[in-house]
């Protein structure tokens, strides 16, 4: 790919909806077509369309950051006034634990969880390569339906951890009351400093059985 046409792909100002634009590159007018397309990952479909973009008679495929990001686990943040765009993917791990025995102390690592049961459930985030400033967490527990039955923002001193050289290692414990039959979704987010969204940066499953 020449430069002219990497300049061209960061500099597109307009795609119109019926399939073409122009493009101004380093003060040069050039005319670019572009064919929407959706766009999936791992056969699932992203929130946001990519696009065929056709320059001097080459295709290149060109995806939304943010949509593909999120999919990844990562996200993107971008100062429009200063014309940067930064884009960060933590490491972060999650794992479900479980009280077996009520007597125990002890949490154990578990993907199945008996349906109709209050559970003291410790959900551990092991992250590594979070490069700013954290201001809060959140975590999210959806039921097999798409409900949320859990949302939990901590927004004390602890998150500020998460930004460190090494592994970090937290624990979360709370009970939790499981009601349907099936697999519950678990995600973390992470609020950096100076932001007011919440980015997903971890994802995990566990099963509820009979």
């Amino acid at each position: 790919m020449n430069a002219s046409l990497k300049r061209m792909l960061i500099l597109i100002l307009v795609l119109t909806v019926a399939g073409a634009g122009t493009a101004l590159a380093n003060s040069v007018y050039e005319y670019v077509k572009a064919r929407k397309a959706p766009v999936t990952f791992n056969g699932k479909k992203l929130a946001a369309d990519g696009y065929f973009l056709q320059v001097n008679k080459k295709t290149v495929p060109v995806l939304d950051a943010e949509s593909l990001l999120a999919a990844l686990d990562g996200y993107v943040r971008y100062d429009e006034k200063t014309g940067q765009i930064n884009v960060f993917k933590p490491n972060v791990q999650l794992t479900v634990n479980v009280k077996l025995n009520k007597k125990d102390q002890t949490h154990t690592h578990s993907h199945l969880l008996k349906n109709n049961w209050v559970h003291d459930i410790r959900v551990t985030v092991i992250a590594d390569n979070v490069t700013e400033e954290i201001e809060a967490m959140q975590l999210t527990i959806t039921d097999p339906a798409g409900k949320e039955i859990l949302r939990s923002i901590d927004d004390s001193d602890i998150p500020k951890s998460l930004a460190s050289n090494t592994f970090t290692q937290l624990n979360m414990d709370f009970p939790l009351r499981i009601e349907k039959p099936g697999l519950y979704t678990v995600e973390f987010s992470v609020r950096p400093k100076g932001d007011t969204r919440f980015y997903r940066v971890g994802k995990t499953v566990f099963e509820s059985v009979e």
